[in-house]
C-alpha cells in the first residue's frame, strides 16, 4: 500500500491460487475453465468493465459480488465518478452488491461514503474511492470465512439512477 496504484496480483491472499485474465470474461474458454477447473466458492468483480453473464453469476456457491464506485442504487452504470462530479454532488462512495441480471441492481451488502472535495478531479475522486473499497471487500470475505451469511442493507430504491459512458457533449 505504499504505492498509490497496485495490482490485485501482488496482494498476499493465502488462498489465492491462480489469477486468470481474459479479454472477454464471457468467452467460452474462460467459462469452461471456470466451471471445470476453478469451481470458485466466491467471485469478486472489482471495477470490472464487462458485464458478467448468467453462467458466471450462478457458478460460485457463495455468490458473485461487485465493487462499484458509487452509493448504489444511485449512479448505476459506467463512470459514476464522472457523473457525480458533473452533477455537483457533495458526496459519493463505494458499494459492494450481489451481481444480478440487471446492471448494478443486486442486494447491497455494504457501503462507505466519500466526501467530494472542491479540488477533486475524476481521477482523484476515483483514487480516493479505491482507498476505502478494500475494507468493504475484506469485511465481506471475513464474514464468509466466519461462516456468517452477509445480510443486505436497505438501499432506498427510489434514489436509483443509471448512467452510460459520458458523451462528448457531457464533457463540454
Amino acid at each position: 500500500r505504499n504505492h498509490q496504484l497496485y495490482s490485485y496480483k501482488f496482494l498476499k491472499y493465502a488462498n489465492l491460487k491462480k489469477v486468470v485474465e481474459s479479454g472477454n470474461i464471457n468467452n467460452p474458454q474462460f467459462l469452461e475453465w471456470l466451471t471445470r477447473e476453478a469451481r470458485p466458492d466466491l467471485i469478486l468483480s472489482i471495477y470490472c468493465n464487462q458485464i458478467l453473464k448468467e453462467p458466471i453469476m450462478s457458478q460460485p456457491a457463495l455468490g458473485a459480488y461487485n465493487l462499484h464506485p458509487s452509493l448504489l442504487p444511485a449512479y448505476r452504470g459506467v463512470s459514476p465518478t464522472f457523473w457525480v462530479l458533473s452533477r455537483g454532488e457533495q458526496r459519493t462512495g463505494v458499494s459492494v452488491h450481489k451481481i444480478e441480471r440487471e446492471i448494478d441492481s443486486g442486494p447491497i451488502m455494504g457501503q462507505r461514503q466519500v466526501e467530494i472535495l472542491k479540488t477533486d478531479t475524476e481521477h482523484s475522486l476515483y483514487m480516493r474511492c479505491t482507498e476505502v473499497d478494500f475494507d468493504l471487500i475484506a469485511n465481506l470475505i471475513l464474514e464468509f470465512k466466519s461462516n456468517v451469511i452477509p445480510m443486505p442493507i436497505q438501499s432506498g430504491a427510489n434514489r436509483a439512477s443509471y448512467f452510460s459512458l459520458p458523451t462528448k457533449s457531457a464533457v463540454e
